[in-house]
């Protein structure tokens, strides 16, 4: 009697992850990748296939960041790879599985519902709403395509939703459907450091020996318990397979990865985790401090403070805050205004007023605080400026300009901010403390990720204003972390020639004024 044979023949790296031990007393959960071109997508189709066909009743599904892609990624393979009907050798038709795009009141939308009851479910998660609206649903098999463009929370809060199920068969037999998690994706995102943590260096029993490079050369299991309060632990089996040569992908297709700029081609060809990717920032959580310690070593001590700040432009933002300098070199940042709430001058009027506490040394400025062309004018309508700084100036706060626009300092000022986080004192102490009345910037820091085309900059879509004056404070002023002068320097040289020509107006004032009064009041004898 003829049996359903689909097209999907697995690789030998595809095996792997359909091979990994599975029970419904065991957790388990694979990741697949590194590299592209390896049959990823197919491979996580082909795990919901034979699951779902193994277990009757199975609920699987799959996860891309959007429905484009797992779409894409997964259903246009399936009717390929396997045909959604088979004849016997009668040639009579049999069906395996039908796809519905609508829901029904078994089964959910975008469903490749199977005759055995089982189905495979298509959704997406882009962000950690997304994740939530997950809560309450039951998944025996979940796939994850792309996993390292997630939060970690996000794909915590999905897992969360893996459950063995109970169910019974035509004649009323019972019998168990195990669980299993299978993570898809390649170097690089949002999630390279915590997948590569969490997933990957567990499994990794030898790396390759060239510096600089994170690329896996062999991986076992591994294994161990988890501990569940009120139960017995559980076995948990881990498993990083890295994907090798696809006999399916031709050589075109990697001759276009070939051509990618050296950071994308050791990501993608060589499964490289060692290319700089994903979160920019690690703030240790002893670099955080009470609003009342830092306010009362402010207080004792009277440190050097000086203020940064950012003014953002399309939608305005404005941003600013306050460092305290203490005699051991120690800093706390210790005060915020964050928001989109105020005019420029307010802003500055707001910091002026907020500074009245404090002695402030300096307000360190980015360099299009010193354009020309407009005029602002104080409450009265009286001209004080023509230039951002002018306000700064006109308020007392002492404007200080400091390399900020060009994006090779971009870069070199975040990566200031994250040398700063393993800074630390000869006690061991962390030298850069930040205050919990600057949640904005603790918000940013945590949440920045690496730009996938502008290397050292914040990536697009994350709030960075909070991170760009800190970087300013940080490019100016640390023991640790020279500054860069080079425009701090051509600010107070275009300073210096502002003060020598009001000089020079006043020397030359006041030899007319000579020249008027010797006219007059002229002393020689024959005056009289």
């Amino acid at each position: 009697m003829a049996t359903y044979s689909p097209n999907y023949k697995p690789t030998k790296s595809q095996m792997a992850l359909h091979s990994v031990d599975i029970s419904p007393a065991i957790k388990t959960i694979v990741f697949w990748g590194g590299r592209k071109a390896v049959g990823k997508s197919a491979g996580g189709l082909g795990e919901s296939f034979t699951f779902a066909l193994k277990y009757p009743k199975a609920k699987c599904v799959i996860i891309g960041e959007s429905l484009d892609n797992v779409k894409d990624s997964f259903l246009v393979k399936l009717p390929n790879l396997f045909p959604d009907s088979y004849k016997d050798e009668n040639g009579e038709s049999h069906v395996v599985y039908r796809y519905y795009e609508k829901s029904h009141s078994t089964y959910p939308s975008r469903c490749i519902v199977f005759e055995n009851g089982s189905y495979i479910t298509l959704q997406y998660c882009a962000n950690i709403q997304d994740a939530l609206a997950f809560q309450g649903k039951e998944y025996n098999l979940i796939v994850i395509d792309e996993v390292t463009r997630h939060e970690k929370l996000e794909i915590d809060l999905i897992e969360s939703t893996l459950r063995a199920s109970i169910q019974f068969d035509n004649k009323g037999n019972r019998y168990w459907i195990p669980t299993k998690m299978v993570l898809l994706g390649n170097p690089g995102g949002i999630g390279n450091d915590w997948v590569l943590k969490e997933y990957i260096e567990p499994c990794v029993s030898k790396w390759s020996p060239v510096p600089g490079r994170k690329i896996p050369l062999k991986t076992k299991d591994h294994e161990y318990w988890q501990r569940i309060p009120g139960r017995e632990p559980i076995k948990v089996i881990q498993r990083f397979i890295q994907g090798g040569d696809n006999p399916f992908i031709n050589s075109a297709y990697l001759a276009s990865l070939v051509k990618l700029p050296d950071k994308y081609r050791k990501q993608y060809l060589d499964g490289d985790w060692g290319v700089i990717s994903g979160k920019m920032f690690h703030v240790h959580e002893d670099q955080k401090i009470s609003s009342s310690i830092s306010y009362k070593m402010i207080k004792d001590m009277h440190p050097e403070i000086y203020v940064s700040i950012d003014w953002g432009y399309n939608p305005s933002y404005h941003s600013a805050h306050w460092h305290a300098v203490f005699p051991n070199k120690t800093v706390i940042t210790f005060k915020e205004v964050y928001g989109q709430d105020m005019i420029f001058n307010d802003f500055v009027k707001e910091i002026a007023l907020q500074s009245e506490f404090y002695e402030v040394i300096g307000t360190l400025l980015p360099h299009d605080m010193y354009r020309h062309g407009d005029q602002y004018r104080d409450d009265s309508g009286k001209v004080i400026g023509e230039m951002k700084s002018d306000v700064f100036n006109w308020y007392g706060l002492n404007p200080i300009g400091v390399a900020s626009g060009t994006a090779g300092i971009v870069a070199e000022r975040n990566s200031r901010i994250e040398a700063s986080t393993k800074t630390r004192t000869t006690e061991g102490e962390p030298k850069f403390l930040i205050s919990e009345d600057c949640p904005y910037l603790l918000e940013e820091l945590d949440s920045a990720i690496f730009d996938e085309i502008k290397e050292g900059h914040v990536a697009r879509g994350k709030l960075d204003h909070a991170i760009d004056d800190y970087g300013l404070f940080l490019t100016y002023y640390s023991d640790d972390i020279s500054p860069i002068d080079a425009f701090q320097t051509e600010v107070e040289a275009k300073n210096l020639s502002k003060i020598e020509e009001l000089i020079r107006k006043k020397d030359a004032l006041k030899e007319e004024e000579a020249s008027y009064t010797s006219t007059f009041y002229d002393d020689s004898d024959d005056f009289f």
